[in-house]
């Protein structure tokens, strides 16, 4: 029996290694996929090589874990066994050279890309990808042009919402601090990523001045 807090491609790697059932994905020539995974779980997408062959392959994982949700209790311990033996199957059959499951991972990429596009709004001079579109782009920290940022406000046109983020951590910059600065003790989040008011509406000013005080805090901190 195995215990997990979450699952993704680091996790499904690490249960079927365990199972003993899949030894053949884990001889030496797989040894630099499950690193840039792990790489992926520990310091998140926007830190993985976009150039790299293992990236269709860690997308296309990504991909079928975000169609195939998994919704579980946060109050209680769920047996996921039956769920993971399905991301088993579908991880064996990539890793075999299964094509219908790259292409997956490949037309996930270039949704990502078009979203990445359409949502890109500017990158100001203190490196803060802007963006707006009536989605989640909070994730998106590499813009069009392939410069990482180092965070994300943004603008989601379906919720009304304005929500910011850092790509790592910068000391002395918090943005929950920021957002309750903007909008009062309503807003909040943690230091790393923090949003407006639920269920507030947010005018067009209030995300230019979210650009601001973003913009801002990250230069009195980095310069």
């Amino acid at each position: 029996m195995a215990l997990i807090s979450h699952i993704d491609a680091d996790t499904l790697g690490g249960l079927m290694r365990a199972s003993g059932k899949y030894a053949q994905f884990f001889t030496q020539g797989f040894e630099g996929f499950w690193s840039y995974v792990e790489g992926i779980d520990t310091l998140g997408w926007h830190k993985a090589d976009p150039s790299s062959s293992y990236f269709p392959l860690a997308s296309a994982i990504g991909a079928w874990l975000q169609t195939n949700r998994l919704n579980t209790p946060r109050d209680q311990n769920s047996d996921v066994t039956e769920f993971c033996e399905k991301a088993f199957e579908f991880v064996s059959n990539l890793l075999s050279g299964g094509l219908d499951e790259l292409e997956i991972g490949v037309k996930f990429i270039q949704a990502q890309d078009d979203l990445n596009l359409k949502s890109w709004v500017t990158t100001t001079p203190f490196g803060v990808v802007v963006r707006r579109a009536d989605n989640f782009t909070n994730h998106l920290y590499r813009d069009p042009n392939g410069e990482v940022g180092l965070g994300v406000v943004a603008f989601n046109e379906k919720m009304g919402s304005v929500t910011i983020s850092l790509a790592d951590p910068i000391k002395n910059v918090s943005c929950r601090h920021i957002v309750q600065s903007l909008w009062g003790d309503l807003a909040g989040g943690h230091d790393g990523i923090a949003g407006s008011p639920r269920g507030q509406i947010m005018t067009e000013g209030q995300f230019r001045d979210a650009i601001n005080a973003f913009s801002m805090a990250i230069a009195q901190a980095t310069c």
